[in-house]
């Protein structure tokens, strides 16, 4: 059986089959079975099953509502040893578990009784589990599952690791090709415990100086602003995808002195350019786009400018609403009228025959040849 799970599991890893495939194959462990990879936040009472296997779509909707804050093996499970699999009744004893509503509303109906489970990884007050339930059976085959998770444990947390690898790689190397890094803007990957995973160069020297933007001694992001570090944490708060998807970009411009202008621009992005698995184990992330007010656009501007016949300063303005700036921001940087730039705008829309800053761009990325690599983003 090991054999086969253990299969079964890196073939899911790495995209071969399905997490419903190993999961199904992992609740024929225990008759009646059911299995789940879930979350759960002890100090919020909150969590979700979020990969499962043989649970009806009505209870699942159930759990993540209602049950989950009423999950009696949680405060255990929040602090018994990480990767040792347990039964049910080592948790909490089996008579006073049918006392509970988790049990009397939601166990017995489904004919759930027991079952075993594993703390795989516990990243603050967040537990990652995996759990097989099923009908009364004898103690020796739920003690033999037990020990099947615990053997089971550490390949699932390479799973988080690898992940969160991926996400990492997909995330800021994709867009370090991108029209990004010509532009000067740093591209950063926080993940759920606002920890740096991933940067272009241009993000880690922004953070190496930590003007505006850093990293305080445990290793999480600092920024400069309660307002940004609150909308941060808002989107790293989010598990739900449809909550996640209803998030918009919020951006933010910073002063490194106290009564200076802004001098940098901040733009969160929530990440969810991954599947329910992946996200699952790598947590909700945030990509931050750090653009430094203070340097002018310096890359691509002279490739644009011949390609596409712009002025100098038409060309700085084209890059610039590439790179994500407003006009009004390219005025400031650039120390112009407003006006001044709205009439450049003008200008570069005759030019390009074009009617619309979005038609504007597309042009500057196929001339710098990275509209593939925006594509997708």
């Amino acid at each position: 059986m090991d054999a086969i799970l253990l299969d079964a599991l890196y073939s899911a890893i790495l995209g071969e089959t399905s997490w419903g495939s190993w999961l199904d194959n992992l609740a024929l462990m225990l008759p009646g079975g059911k299995a789940v990879l879930f979350f759960h936040d002890v100090d919020r009472s909150s969590g979700a099953f979020v990969l499962s296997s043989r649970f009806e779509p009505s209870s699942l909707k159930a759990y993540n509502e209602h049950y989950a804050a009423r999950n009696p093996w949680m405060p255990k499970a929040a602090i018994r040893p990480i990767g040792i699999g347990v039964r049910a009744e080592q948790m909490l004893p089996r008579q006073t578990l049918e006392k509970t509503e988790f049990y009397c509303d939601f166990l017995k109906p489904q004919r759930l009784q027991t079952g075993v489970g594993v703390t795989v990884v516990r990243d603050g007050g967040t537990s990652f589990l995996l759990s097989v339930l099923c009908e009364d059976i004898d103690d020796s085959q739920i003690n033999k599952a037990a020990d099947t998770l615990t053997r089971l444990a550490p390949h699932l947390r390479r799973a988080f690791g690898y992940f969160k690898r991926h996400a990492a790689e997909e995330a800021v190397t994709g867009l370090a090709r991108s029209i990004f890094d010509l532009t000067c803007v740093g591209v950063l990957l926080v993940d759920s415990e606002m920890r740096p995973i991933a940067k272009n160069a241009i993000a880690e020297r922004a953070l190496s100086e930590g003007h505006g933007i850093g990293v305080n001694v445990a290793g999480r992001i600092r920024i400069a602003s309660d307002e940004a570090t609150r909308a941060m944490r808002q989107m790293l708060s989010q598990w739900d995808r449809a909550t996640l998807g209803a998030l918009r970009t919020a951006s933010f411009r910073i002063a490194v002195g106290r009564d200076g202008p802004p001098t940098l621009r901040l733009s969160l992005v929530p990440y969810n350019n991954m599947s329910e698995a992946a996200r699952y184990f790598t947590g909700p992330m945030v990509l931050v786009l750090i653009d430094d007010l203070r340097t002018p656009v310096k890359v691509a501007v002279d490739e644009v400018r011949g390609a596409l016949g712009l002025t100098r300063a038409e060309a700085e303005l084209a890059v610039g609403l590439a790179s994500g700036s407003t006009v009004r921001d390219l005025a400031l940087a650039r120390d112009v009228a407003l006006g001044t730039a709205r009439s450049q705008l003008h200008s570069v829309f005759a030019k390009l025959g074009v009617n619309s800053q979005a038609e504007t761009v597309r042009l500057v990325l196929r001339v710098t040849g990275r509209l593939s690599g925006m594509a997708t983003r």
